[in-house]
């Protein structure tokens, strides 16, 4: 996410400014990109979540001992947060996966439907094609064709057989 994040600060800036340089190091990076990250803070969902809790913790109440292992905050507060906010944490990029069109194989057929009509996109589904092949033998043989069988078209287009079946070499006159 903050990389993404990252990447759309830095386009905004070279559409503003395109003879800015976005080199590492650059004066975008140094002056604009970084305080802009730094002060957002980091992302929850990049980062352990004990070790979020802690860090924040620290920084808003630095006089509190949250750090130590035997800490009563620690106890108290930490450890049923973690335990709350893990599931969440793991809906939430659940959730991100399934919004997402860069990773088709993920997704349901149910949940590319619903995914498509967010952008009012209807998916027209086909049906499978159907063709007659023929092969031929420079003699009469037993042949025999299963789904591990594939024939294909000059233009790539792939075919298998929609059930198994045998031939004898008397069937094949």
């Amino acid at each position: 996410m903050r990389t993404n994040l990252e990447r759309f600060i830095v386009e905004r800036l070279l559409e503003l400014d395109p003879t800015l340089s976005d080199s590492a190091g650059s004066a975008i990076y140094s002056r604009v990109v970084n305080p802009l990250l730094k002060r957002l803070g980091t992302d929850p969902l990049s980062v352990n979540i004990e070790t979020f809790i802690v860090s924040r913790l620290e920084d808003e109440f630095p006089h509190l001992d949250v750090k130590s292992p035997a800490s009563v905050l620690r106890d108290v507060l930490v450890s049923p947060l973690v335990l709350m906010l893990d599931p969440l944490r793991a809906e939430i990029d659940f959730l991100r996966k399934q919004s997402s069109l860069s990773d088709v194989d993920a997704l349901t057929t149910e949940e590319m439907d619903a995914l498509l009509d967010n952008i009012f996109v209807a998916r027209h589904t086909g049906d499978f094609s159907r063709t007659t092949i023929r092969v031929y033998f420079s003699a009469p043989q037993p042949f025999s064709v299963d789904a591990s069988v594939v024939f294909s078209t000059a233009a790539g287009i792939e075919f298998v057989a929609a059930k198994p079946r045998s031939y004898l070499s008397s069937e094949l006159i």
